[in-house]
């Protein structure tokens, strides 16, 4: 059994529920249907999904075995309104919890635990009509009540509730198998926020730790055992619901075990040891290594490693340069990002947008708006703002995660930035309380990972005035930046279901963040499953993007060639 102990307070709780907010943000993004290029891609070029490349021959799958999968990352808990989801929670989490909807490689919602999501003409009711025959693996019917139980645990988390209730005023069941939201503005992308919708056991909700140390859902899989910084185990649902296409009941494996391994060199060498069957990686040296010998799966282009300015001041983060937009332009221009992103391995890319390059979406790269790397126009900016302040240097702390191997890129931007005369310190703190940190703005420039939805309109949320609270108050406007412009353009890509409309909406979105400055875009982080080639089943990973914060269900189509 779990071995959850006394440490886990509520504080920690409530940190993890935040954490898992913020990176929200990136796990806003559904699944982009699409695998990346593979390892080798020439130095310059973008490794973007190629829906074309070629995929496992069709082959009759083989039942029974186990698999054993390092990840790399704890998660903190198993209840994704309280705890701490990240790529690898979503991974693991996603064999137990499942969604309504997944998004599809265009990031169109398709119906998954619901039938089918139908709004009112204004875009401020949805009904969800909810598929029948499905029960949770401790045999509780998933249904309307159970559905708005789910929903409603969320709306009334500490945490998941304040992005729950930026919009939704409430949930109603209205039939055996339906539900409708009502919404306090229009929302016509409201489908694809139920891709986030984690269905949970009314019994786990209703648990004296919400669940988190035993979840139960209507997954391919049963939790059986949790040991702290060790393993996860899951079995075989024997009565899960969906089927292959030959009507043969999924999953095909017995048992899964997911073992936490941070150190992308212990991962590889157990891998190469056959310690474990599969790694989640984001080393890209890793992934170019692994080319010859086993299958490499990449996903190089949705989520972004960023530094988020923050443009607010309170008593917590005073004084601040970045209330000074000349400080927040000779920072982007002192970055040379590509170099950045360089330290992070072989083929990893840079962009200055949060939308993933090549998307429907996507403005081109010379069109975001965002300042290109220029030593010297740095140098201008920086005596701009001492003689707008009255100080005599600009200075400030960058912070980002003890411990963390994302350090090697903080003292690189610390390296860049001194040659223009920027003064920078770097504050490490620890991963537990970080987000929160963040969460309160006591921060003037903070290391973050976020973004990359394939409907741009779930991030919404993180960029509209309401959530632009004081610094002090917990929020989820990280860069606390406040227009009207902002947020009328974020209001015309809700208020309307045409696609040409909205993308003009976003455009402008993407270019007032660029000549605000709000973010320092670094890197696309580079993802990779490599699994020795007895794996099988691993289509629907090329097929759809696994570097985010979105459910991935396709463990359930996994075999082994044994």
């Amino acid at each position: 059994m779990s071995n959850m102990n006394s440490r886990w307070t509520a504080t920690r709780r409530m940190c993890g529920a935040i954490a898992a907010l913020i990176v929200l943000a990136a796990a806003c993004r559904g699944p982009a249907d699409g695998t990346a290029g593979g390892p080798g891609t020439p130095e310059g070029a973008t490794r973007a999904p190629d829906f074309s490349a070629p995929l496992e021959a069709d082959q009759a799958a083989k039942v029974g075995g186990s698999l054993v999968i390092g990840i790399n990352a704890e998660t903190n808990g198993w209840n994704p309104t309280v705890n701490q989801w990240v790529e690898a929670g979503t991974f693991v989490g996603s064999t137990i919890l499942e969604p309504l909807f997944l998004l599809d490689r265009n990031g169109e919602p398709k119906p998954f635990l619901a039938e089918s999501a139908v709004p009112n003409a204004d875009f401020t009711q949805w009904d969800i009509t909810l598929k029948d025959g499905i029960s949770f693996s401790n045999g509780e019917v998933f249904d309307g009540a159970a559905a708005k139980k789910a929903l409603d645990a969320s709306a009334n988390s500490v945490s998941t509730g304040r992005i729950v209730k930026d919009n939704s005023d409430r949930f109603e069941v209205t039939g055996r198998n339906s539900i409708r939201e009502y919404l306090k503005r229009p929302d016509s992308a409201r489908q694809a926020t139920y891709s986030q919708a984690w269905m949970m056991a009314p019994a786990m909700i209703d648990a004296a730790d919400s669940g988190s140390s035993h979840p139960i859902g209507t997954g391919p899989f049963v939790f059986r055992e949790w040991n702290r910084d060790k393993d996860f185990r899951v079995t075989k649902n024997a009565t899960y619901w969906r089927k292959d296409a030959s009507g043969n009941r999924l999953p095909y494996l017995d048992n899964i075990e997911f073992r936490p391994m941070p150190d992308p060199n212990t991962q590889y060498s157990a891998l190469r040891a056959g310690d474990v069957d599969m790694i989640m990686t984001e080393s890209a040296a890793n992934a170019n290594a692994a080319a010859s010998e086993f299958s490499v799966i990449s996903n190089y282009e949705n989520e972004r490693a960023f530094i988020t300015l923050n443009v607010a001041e309170g008593p917590s983060n005073a004084p601040n340069p970045f209330t000074n937009v000349h400080a927040r332009r000779a920072v982007a221009l002192a970055t040379d990002r590509a170099a950045i992103a360089g330290l992070k391995g072989p083929d990893v890319q840079t962009s200055s947008q949060p939308w993933p390059s090549g998307s429907a979406w996507a403005l081109p790269e010379d069109s975001t708006g965002y300042p290109d790397y220029n030593p010297d126009k740095a140098r201008a900016e920086v005596e701009i703002y001492k003689r707008d302040t009255g100080r005599s240097v600009l200075s400030f702390e960058l912070t980002g995660i003890a411990g963390s191997e994302d350090l090697q890129v903080l003292q690189a931007l610390q390296s860049q930035w001194s040659e223009v005369g920027i003064d920078v310190k770097i504050q490490a703190v620890e991963q537990a309380s970080y987000i929160l940190f963040l969460a309160v703005g006591k921060f003037s420039a903070g290391w973050t990972r976020m973004f990359g939805s394939d409907d741009p309109g779930i991030n919404n949320f993180f960029l509209s005035s309401n959530n632009a609270v004081p610094v002090g108050e917990i929020g989820f406007n990280l860069a606390h930046y406040s227009s009207d412009s902002m947020d009328a353009a974020l209001q015309e890509s809700q208020s309307t279901s045409d696609q040409a409309k909205r993308k003009v909406a976003f455009d402008r979105v993407v270019r007032e963040m660029n000549d605000q400055v709000l973010f320092i875009w670094l890197y696309n982080v580079p993802m990779s499953l490599i699994s020795h080639k007895r794996v099988r089943g691993l289509n629907s990973f090329r097929r759809n993007a696994f570097a985010n914060f979105a459910p991935k269900p396709w463990l359930s189509e996994v075999w082994i060639d044994q």
